[in-house]
């Protein structure tokens, strides 16, 4: 990431990577527009939440299909082990919205049907 920032996007952008292998045929150009470079910093700066924030429901979904790098793979240890995330695997690329969307409504919707704020 940091090799394509420095080479590529001007020390701060991290370019597109081609879309995943699962990526089905019909989705490829509608995605292709809507895909550009993402600042680095997005994985770099901390993210400073407020004390009411760890009162709120939350999910992570860790797309087990790993492209290039597991960006993510850091971050899904780290829900796994929070006691206050629900956790769940899909066997995906980072693009479950696009490749497995009823899937992922599902799990996503199951989850805030079990919250104690719903």
């Amino acid at each position: 990431m940091l090799e394509a920032a420095q080479q590529k996007g001007f020390g701060w952008l991290i370019p597109p990577t081609p879309m995943p292998e699962d990526t089905p045929a019909r989705d490829l150009d509608l995605a292709a527009t809507r895909r550009g470079p993402q600042p680095l910093r997005t994985f770099t700066s901390a993210l400073r939440a407020r004390a009411h924030a760890s009162r709120l429901p939350a999910t992570y979904v860790y797309c087990t299909r790993i492209g290039l790098y597991d960006s993510f793979g850091s971050s899904a240890a780290r829900a796994r082990g929070h006691s206050g995330w629900t956790f769940h695997e899909l066997n995906a690329t980072h693009n479950p919205h696009i490749t497995m969307p009823e899937r992922l409504v599902e799990l996503l919707t199951q989850d805030i049907e079990r919250s104690p704020s719903s």
